[in-house]
């Protein structure tokens, strides 16, 4: 049998997401995100639980990272709570939120644990769902290049490795359903095919517009990054048409064809597009 291991290069570490964990949903100035409206109605999460209060790390960080440094930790990547730093979207940060996240980042370094930070993953703040209905607007593109501005502005200094969304399919394509309510926040219904692939374009132009917006901002040499689900195809056997059959699915498997095509390529799969329309 053949052995494998991984290139000298490749970084191991942990990773968790602001929802998930920090809790403190109501403090410090913190205003709801659409994930802390859609788990507090009834029947939309298993047992009714909320994010109000999580793992607490809001409150227990310097516990937290200190068990992550006696595991060995090299490596965290974490998100940003948009609704905790910019409550209501758009407009001034709030320095509670900014404070919190500085003396994370502050902590992390002393403990030797480099931080990669993820712009946004899946909770946009709850007062943007209410302005404009978040991802169906082209808005947000811009709303979010401001945010991720402000943050790396302030955090720039210390962290050169920035994430902008995390698993776009998931908070567009799941998060937005015809004919029957999405399984993600918002949990927003739709009129069609179209629209939930509206979604995912904004999500697209967001991302563009904070690769630029960090690149721009950040005061040193830094790495950005997208953070992809795709989904792979793989031929039933290694035939040269089973391989071209699995080359050709990948642009209709999952969201693949438009997302991960427009991302790296500039252009949406004609193969999908076809199916659209």
């Amino acid at each position: 049998m053949s052995s494998y291991q991984f290139p000298e290069q490749f970084i191991f570490g942990a990773s968790t997401s602001a929802y998930q964990i920090e809790g403190a949903a109501e403090t410090d100035g913190r205003l709801p995100s659409v994930w802390d409206t859609f788990s507090a109605t009834p029947g939309r999460v298993r047992n009714g639980d909320t994010g109000l209060v999580a793992c607490d790390h809001y409150h227990r960080y310097h516990e937290d990272i200190k068990l992550m440094a006696s595991l060995g930790i090299k490596h965290y990547r974490f998100s940003l709570s948009w609704s905790r730093l910019i409550p209501e979207g758009t407009g001034a940060i709030n320095k509670a939120g900014l404070d919190f996240y500085q003396r994370l980042v502050d902590c992390l370094l002393e403990y030797d644990i480099t931080p990669y930070i993820t712009l946004f993953h899946w909770d946009s703040p709850q007062a943007l769902e209410n302005r404009y209905g978040s991802w169906q607007s082209r808005e947000i593109a811009q709303d979010f290049a401001d945010y991720t501005a402000l943050v790396v502005s302030h955090l720039g200094d210390r962290v050169n490795h920035w994430i902008t969304l995390n698993e776009i399919s998931c908070f567009t394509h799941m998060g937005y359903g015809v004919g029957k309510i999405p399984v993600h926040a918002p949990g927003t219904m739709v009129k069609n095919r179209q629209a939930i692939w509206q979604t995912s374009h904004h999500a697209l132009l967001a991302h563009g517009l904070s690769c630029q917006a960090i690149r721009a901002t950040s005061p040193v040499p830094c790495s950005v990054y997208l953070v992809d689900n795709f989904v792979v195809t793989v031929p039933f056997q290694e035939t040269d048409s089973n391989i071209t059959a699995a080359q050709t699915a990948f642009a209709l498997a999952g969201a693949n064809g438009g997302i991960i095509f427009p991302a790296l390529t500039g252009a949406y799969s004609e193969l999908l597009l076809a199916q659209l329309y």
